[in-house]
């Protein structure tokens, strides 16, 4: 007999089982979810549209959220889903990340990160990771990513 894990469930397991992580001094855990009209990542649809541009619409919402445990010292991991139509899939993304961050001098930070993307039962060339790496200022940012898949 074989077992099969639904996207979701498995979303949402992964994301419980942080709870369960040690205690580590200013370790913290933090939960986020939304609801948004059109999912947008860097200013594009991430949400695939009907296939007549006419007809496409631009509301098509989508549930998200995530959990995200800090260890206090600079590591974090956390886990980010949305619901919505990616590549014919089953209607979930899925991310895990891992980083570390900090300041370098007052006021300048820095963050490494790796992150995979997880799109079950869509078509080829949706799942991907990347790293990415950003430099912060103030209110000014530079960001260098690298994509695996």
């Amino acid at each position: 007999m074989q077992f099969k894990l639904s996207p979701l469930m498995a979303a949402l397991a992964v994301a419980a089982s942080a709870a369960f992580v040690p205690a580590v001094a200013q370790a913290q855990l933090s939960f986020n979810i939304g609801v948004v009209s059109l999912y947008k990542s860097s200013g594009n649809d991430q949400d695939d549209k009907q296939q007549d541009p006419a007809t496409a619409k631009n509301f098509r919402p989508a549930l998200q959220g995530g959990v995200d445990y800090s260890f206090g010292n600079g590591f974090y991991v956390g886990n980010w889903n949305s619901t919505g139509k990616f590549g014919g899939g089953d209607g979930v993304e899925i991310d895990l990340y891992a980083g570390y961050g900090g300041e370098i001098t007052k006021g300048l930070s820095y963050d490494l990160n790796l992150a995979t993307y997880i799109y079950p039962g869509a078509v080829d060339g949706y799942d991907g990771t990347e790293f990415a790496t950003t430099l912060t200022y103030g209110m000014f940012s530079a960001k260098y990513v690298y994509g695996f898949s």
